[in-house]
């Protein structure tokens, strides 16, 4: 009688793929390499949208540009001042620009305003800024994506151009 209590106890006959312990390992196990092995896919077949083919002679330019649009800024003494209400995904946003030299109000002849998605170029747009009579350059936006946005406001004025840099937040409403 004892012989047949311990084979109930104590089975050795069974296989350790039958134990649900087992079996829940093995699947995070499975799992977790099944996940790793998709993000890797993901990483070789998209292309980061932040590289260009000819980067080189792009940035070669750019520098240029930059140094150009400088001198103009720092000789015509152009301050520039955006003013824009905290923004959200899908309402209209009134942003509002206006450019100063010596305390005069300038009125540029055309005004630029370039949204850029660090995240994802395809979402990138530019549009042109109404001007009104007392030097205030506006433009309703709506942002659809949310995230972080590089807001570049070029105006041009006298056959002269100068820039203007902010980061922005859109967020959900």
């Amino acid at each position: 009688m004892n012989e047949l209590n311990s084979e109930k106890n104590w089975p050795e006959n069974k296989s350790p793929l039958k134990s649900p312990w087992v079996r829940g390992i093995l699947l995070l196990m499975f799992l977790f390499f099944s996940v790793n092995i998709f993000m890797a896919w993901i990483a070789f077949n998209s292309k980061p949208n932040l590289v260009a083919a000819d980067y080189y002679s792009r940035g070669q330019s750019f520098t240029e540009r930059t140094r150009q649009k400088n001198i103009s800024k720092n000789i015509h003494n152009w301050d520039f001042s955006l003013i824009h209400p905290d923004v959200f995904i899908g309402k209209p946003s009134l942003f509002k620009l206006s450019i100063t030299s010596n305390g005069r109000t300038i009125q540029p002849d055309k005004v630029t305003f370039l949204a850029y998605r660090p995240s994802d170029s395809a979402k990138d747009f530019k549009l042109s800024m109404e001007s009104s009579t007392d030097g205030i350059n506006t433009a309703n936006i709506t942002f659809m994506y949310p995230g972080n946005w590089d807001i570049i406001i070029v105006a041009e004025h006298a056959g002269y151009e100068a820039d203007f840099a902010e980061r922005i937040v859109v967020r959900a409403p």
